[in-house]
């Protein structure tokens, strides 16, 4: 996520001057700040304003405003690379999850993601082969399975459910 980085006062007096920080060129909110008040060392006091924002993932929007930058950011950056988690994944996770963003929702994503596939049919099939369901069908009952139909009880029942490509379990 990238901040355009600039103060109250400059604005209020007809100035948009600032920078483009990118958060993850940063340890924490500590060493961000610092830079932002560096950019900003010809004011006494600088009050802090972040006057635009680039964002490549959904889930990073939940976590600034115009004048905060949550430090639950680089917990859940951190977190991401621990879990070997990508952002696209975890974003498509939120879109489904409602609650904070945190660590224990990156673990959580993790835990449940089943692999990226085009729709549920075809992870069912996938399902239903890499769990052996199928090693008690005779072959040439093999092409009446409907995959749709055991796609469609996975989510009717809650136990999966696929957002933006991607598989979790519920």
């Amino acid at each position: 996520m990238k901040l355009y980085v600039g103060t109250y006062h400059k604005y209020n007096c007809g100035s948009i001057y600032g920078k483009w920080l990118d958060l993850d060129d940063f340890q924490g909110k500590d060493d961000f700040l610092s830079a932002c008040l560096e950019i900003h060392r010809d004011e006494e006091d600088p009050e802090l304003m972040f006057q635009d924002v680039e964002c490549e993932h959904g889930w990073e929007h939940q976590l600034y405003s115009e004048s905060f930058v949550d430090p639950a950011y680089w917990d859940i950056k951190n977190a991401l690379s621990r879990n070997h988690v990508s952002d696209d994944v975890f974003s498509a996770y939120v879109q489904y999850k409602s609650g904070d963003l945190s660590e224990e929702l990156v673990s959580e994503c993790a835990e449940n993601y089943q692999g990226e596939y085009s729709d549920l049919k075809s992870f069912a099939e996938s399902y239903c082969e890499e769990t052996g369901m199928l090693e008690e069908v005779p072959p040439f009952f093999i092409n009446y399975i409907d995959y749709e139909a055991i796609a469609r009880d996975m989510e009717c029942n809650s136990e999966f459910f696929e957002s933006e490509g991607y598989v979790f379990r519920s």
